[in-house]
């Protein structure tokens, strides 16, 4: 793995692999025809849907900007919903939909307008890519640390399939949106809180900004989030597991799952991590990871050549930590 190293700029701290390594490695590692189905969300919720993994109901989807009829479905009533394109990483250019009793809608916090117009930004907004409009999750009555009306906290897990072999939970984090605003907003607002990938257990939480401050508290509600247990565990890793295993043949998938009263759902599958956010738990905690020597194991079954492909450190360069 010497020559993603050298072409990613460097090696990290011992035993690791800096960002763009990792995320070129992951690349050449995965089949081209696997990464397609992860990275549309349309297509990889039917696949997920097809093997009784449950992700969130879909209500509609824009494919354009004369696509105004798609938009009728968002309007049947008061709902809460989320948009974002089919396309995409970490909820990037996502909002929140809310449609009210009064005939009007919300886009995220603005003030509530008339439906007929937020059906023309809606459509504006697809005119560069399809949106997919998904009933809204919440983990109000779930996590102890959840906060109504704000973006829901989301779990993170990181899951190795060594050749061979079973998948595993190898790693994994709560995302919580320290402004309550959507995902993508910048690492200033959202707050990383590691899990321990055998008991679920949540330490105090990083910003991926630089600084080395720590959280066991939200610090727009005031809330404690280090300190509780996911709920559950067990069967949130094997729900992840199982859809790894049904991959077969992509290394490292970081699953982000919403949980819900009714239990966990699985919101999109991400093979374009960071080592940072896939060793997080790992690293606070100093124990020694398995992700090397896993990618090595693949590199030498696969005969993967010792030199990444140019076209995943360009897609890299567009990317961050996750």
């Amino acid at each position: 793995m010497a020559g993603y190293v050298r072409q990613a700029g460097g090696p990290g701290a011992a035993g690791t692999l800096p960002t763009r390594a990792t995320t070129a490695l992951l690349h050449d590692l995965a089949p081209p025809d696997l990464l397609a189905l992860l990275g549309d969300k349309l297509r990889s919720g039917a696949w997920l849907r097809s093997i009784g993994v449950p992700t969130p109901e879909v209500v509609a989807i824009i494919r354009g900007p004369d696509d105004l009829a798609a938009t009728a479905p968002l309007w049947r009533g008061p709902r809460d919903l989320f948009v974002k394109p089919v396309t995409g990483r970490r909820g990037a250019g996502g909002f929140r939909l809310t449609v009210l009793a009064d005939g009007t809608a919300r886009v995220d916090d603005r003030p509530a307008v008339a439906i007929s117009e937020v059906a023309r930004h809606l459509a504006a907004r697809s005119r560069d890519r399809t949106l997919l409009a998904q009933v809204r999750l919440n983990s109000d009555s779930v996590l102890p640390f959840a906060v109504p009306g704000v973006h829901a906290p989301f779990v993170r897990l990181t899951v190795l399939k060594p050749p061979g072999r079973p998948a595993i939970v190898h790693d994994g984090y709560v995302v919580v949106h320290a402004s309550g605003r959507p995902a993508g907003t910048g690492p200033a607002d959202t707050i990383r809180y590691p899990v321990d990938p055998a008991t679920g257990a949540i330490l105090p939480g990083v910003r991926f900004d630089g600084s080395t401050e720590r959280f066991t508290h939200d610090p727009a509600s005031g809330v404690q989030v280090a300190g509780h247990s996911l709920p559950d565990f067990a069967g949130l890793a094997a729900l992840v597991c199982r859809a790894s295993d049904a991959l077969e043949r992509i290394a490292v998938v970081g699953w982000d799952v919403i949980l819900t009263a009714d239990g966990p759902v699985i919101l999109e599958g991400n093979t374009g991590l960071a080592w940072a956010g896939a060793n997080i738990w790992h690293l606070e905690t100093g124990r020694p990871s398995r992700m090397s020597s896993v990618l090595a194991d693949l590199v030498r079954a696969t005969g993967l050549p010792d030199r990444p492909a140019a076209s995943s450190l360009g897609d890299n360069r567009r990317g961050g930590r996750k």
